[in-house]
């Protein structure tokens, strides 16, 4: 274990919603490496399943606001409200702006803005597991 990775934010259930396969593989292959078990997910049926499947708990949903379907908050928050404690990490390419106009506002909760890094990510993860 690294010593700048603290023990309590390794080891983690983190259901993956992202549609773009490249971004998916990108962003799976960065929390496998940091210690997480990662249900990874390309759409909002997909992601309920995992969540009814899945025995144990899930510790984190990081989900892409934008979605075909345009469903993805709904689906998180049914999600996040069947598992209490469960908490969710949103992002997105679009800037606040844009992304409220095409939703219909923007979601509540902690939000990463697409493009990032994985450093910023797996810090942006880190900080959202120990609120």
């Amino acid at each position: 274990m690294s010593a700048r990775q603290p023990a309590r934010a390794r080891g983690r259930t983190i259901l993956l919603l992202e549609d773009d396969g490249d971004v998916r593989d990108m962003i799976r292959d960065a929390l496998v490496a940091q210690g997480h078990e990662v249900l990874e997910c390309s759409g909002e049926g997909e992601a309920l399943e995992a969540s009814r499947r899945h025995p144990g708990a899930i510790d984190l949903i990081l989900a892409d606001v934008m979605l075909p379907t345009g469903a993805a908050v709904e689906t998180v928050e049914r999600i996040a409200h069947q598992r209490p404690g469960t908490r969710v990490l949103y992002m997105s390419g679009f800037f606040s702006e844009d992304l409220a106009a095409r939703t219909g506002g923007l979601p509540r909760g902690p939000f990463i803005q697409k493009p990032f890094s994985i450093k910023s990510l797996v810090r942006k993860i880190r900080a959202v597991l120990e609120e």
